[in-house]
């Protein structure tokens, strides 16, 4: 089965999708979806602080006071339980500056609360039926 991602790649490519190239980051998402159902057991302990620090920023959490690796982890924990975000995309990669997840390929963002994509100034859902991107409302 093809991943959302790889639709989306092709439904950037065609000549009914969105203009991929936008003019700025996203500086604000719309409203969340219902979030997903929680998480498995992972054992935190064992990532690298980089990795603690970067899960952490994803889901809006400042990490920036902790000190100590188990207090990391707990945090960590804690932001995994309170809202499940699900995997990024295919090719998208964690933009800090933003707050989003960009993909070079297609020049769109991508916002992990929501699962909407972002490109020039619009906010736009993915269709599996279609293939197509349609703009939020």
């Amino acid at each position: 089965q093809q991943q959302p991602a790889a639709k989306a790649r092709e439904a950037a490519s065609s000549a009914a999708a969105v203009t991929t190239a936008p003019t700025a980051a996203p500086t604000a998402a719309p409203a969340a979806a219902p979030a997903a159902a929680a998480a498995a057991a992972v054992d935190y302990a064992s990532w690298p602080v980089k990795e603690l620090r970067r899960f952490l920023t994803e889901r809006g959490v400042d990490s920036s006071s902790i000190v100590e690796k188990q207090e990391l982890v707990g945090a960590v924990q804690k932001a995994a339980e309170s809202s499940a975000v699900p995997a990024p995309p295919a090719g998208y990669r964690y933009d800090p500056a933003s707050g989003f997840y960009h993909s070079s390929e297609t020049g769109m963002y991508w916002d992990a609360a929501s699962g909407g994509f972002y490109s020039e100034g619009k906010w736009y859902s993915y269709d599996d039926a279609t293939g197509q991107f349609v703009e939020w409302q």
